[in-house]
């Protein structure tokens, strides 16, 4: 086998040569002279050159990566509960999670490019919501998970402080499902259509189709217990909806604002415990985590215009506090008789009809007394059952005249209704009719077996009679005692 030969370039010009150039790797013998220290002083340079470059671009790459998910909102939201504890391990595969708890500042949570807030309920300070605010106009992008109609009123108003910035309000309702399909409660809707943005499914990895009708049906997503989101139009872009089946219909339910100035991101989504381990790993939710969190971290997706003012929105209807009213119940207005001049119509209500009041409590425990009865909780009255009263029978139901009819009118009618081919028929009938059906097993009854039984019965008869006339004739010959 022939031994192969490594050489290096000459370098006499640039350091001294003390050692062996080229040598042969199959024998180990020396063929040439090769630059000793300074040539292992030159590739150790040349090494660690190379070695900053990467730990340069992988650190630049980690601080491009880095989420921040704050865990304020108490412990169900947390990564050491069962809340979410698979949300984060999941991210920790392809970013840097951090969890955060202290209070928001923009010098805190500058190290991050995304800022999750999985409880955007919470009671935001004013100082919170700028930094918030400064956080995004730096080019970083927010991810606010909120619970809508579940929330309470002071929060609600706390978190649209920060939405209302960015062109999207979270309104006080919840997202229901009209029929049921997989899951039992109605407020865990499930949602088979409800892409609007052609950027979620591309974000999510997800074949992509032009046709409007296909590429809404490629993300099917459960929506527990979210609200819908009322977007502003140029301000902020829709990216979900509630689809045609549940209702609200056809409401935004996820919505981003792209800021063009500083290429900061903000996307809404109205169900905070959609990506909770309750929930994440059902239908397409996991792949929605990935499409928005592409969306947020990359800058070379682009929303689609085109698809936005195609996609099917429908407006926003109210409908009145049914609870509410149920409680203030009010008679009809009627035309009064007279005029009434009042310029103010709301001194027309009479208001103290409906109030309570214990003045008389004191002269009820007294009344005990004086009228001399026990004073004891109510007990319950008891009724006695009331047993149904059977109805008379049911007449039109039956024969009469077959029933009261008697054994010889049956039989002409029996011969009447029969003819001469129908004689088995004929004979079965009168055997009824007689009652000799009831004398024979239930497996003879054919009408041999009741010819049969007629002539024994009739044989019976004439020897029944001879022998009563013989004892007859006797007897009238005896003498008389």
């Amino acid at each position: 086998m022939k031994a192969e030969v490594w050489t290096f370039p000459d370098m006499s010009g640039l350091v001294d040569q003390s050692g062996p150039s080229v040598w042969n790797r199959g024998t180990g013998a020396a063929v040439d002279q090769l630059p000793g220290r300074s040539a292992f002083f030159l590739f150790t340079l040349m090494f660690l050159f190379f070695f900053i470059l990467a730990l340069v671009a992988t650190m630049s790459a980690n601080q491009r990566s880095v989420i921040l998910f704050d865990e304020r909102g108490g412990p169900e939201f947390s990564a050491q509960t069962i809340g979410y504890k698979n949300f984060i391990e999941r991210l920790k595969r392809n970013w840097q999670m951090k969890s955060y708890k202290a209070q928001v500042t923009y010098e805190r949570i500058a190290q991050a490019n995304i800022y999750i807030i999985a409880n955007a309920n919470r009671q935001f300070t004013k100082e919170e919501i700028e930094a918030l605010d400064q956080f995004m106009n730096n080019g970083k992008n927010l991810l606010l998970l909120s619970s809508g109609g579940d929330a309470s009123d002071d929060s609600q108003i706390s978190i649209n402080q920060l939405a209302e910035h960015y062109g999207i309000i979270i309104n006080n309702d919840s997202v229901i499902r009209n029929q049921f399909y997989k899951y039992f409660h109605p407020k865990e809707a499930y949602i088979s259509d409800g892409v609007v943005n052609k950027i979620v499914t591309t974000a999510a990895g997800v074949v992509t189709s032009d046709n409007e009708h296909i590429r809404k049906q490629l993300l099917k997503i459960v929506y527990p217990y979210g609200s819908t989101l009322t977007v502003q139009e140029n301000i902020a872009t829709p990216l979900l909806s509630s689809g045609f089946i549940c209702y609200p219909q056809n409401r935004p339910i996820c919505a981003i604002f792209h800021s063009k100035s500083s290429n900061g991101k903000v996307i809404v989504l109205g169900s905070q415990q959609i990506f909770s381990d309750s929930y994440l790993d059902k239908e397409d939710n996991s792949k929605l985590l990935t499409a928005l969190l592409n969306i947020l971290s990359s800058e070379e997706l682009s929303l689609e215009k085109s698809s936005v003012e195609d996609a099917e929105i429908s407006p926003y209807h109210y409908v009145p506090d049914h609870l509410a009213l149920s409680k203030q119940l009010k008679c009809c207005f009627q035309e009064a008789e007279a005029n009434i001049a009042v310029k103010s119509i709301n001194k027309l209500f009479e208001s103290s009809l409906y109030s309570i009041t214990s003045s008389l409590w004191t002269r009820i425990l007294k009344a005990y007394a004086q009228l001399e009865v026990k004073h004891e909780p109510l007990t319950l009255i008891v009724f006695p059952a009331i047993f149904r009263v059977p109805g008379p029978p049911d007449l039109e139901l039956f024969d009469l005249q077959e029933e009261f009819s008697t054994e010889r009118d049956r039989l002409v009618q029996a011969s009447q209704k029969y003819s001469e081919d129908q004689l088995e028929n004929f004979i079965n009938d009168c055997a009824e009719c007689l009652g000799i059906v009831k004398h024979l097993p239930a497996e003879n009854r054919t009408a041999k077996h009741v010819l049969q039984k007629v002539k024994l019965i009739k044989h019976w008869h004439q020897e029944t009679t001879t022998i009563f006339t013989v004892i007859y004739n006797l007897g009238a010959n005896f003498p008389a005692v």
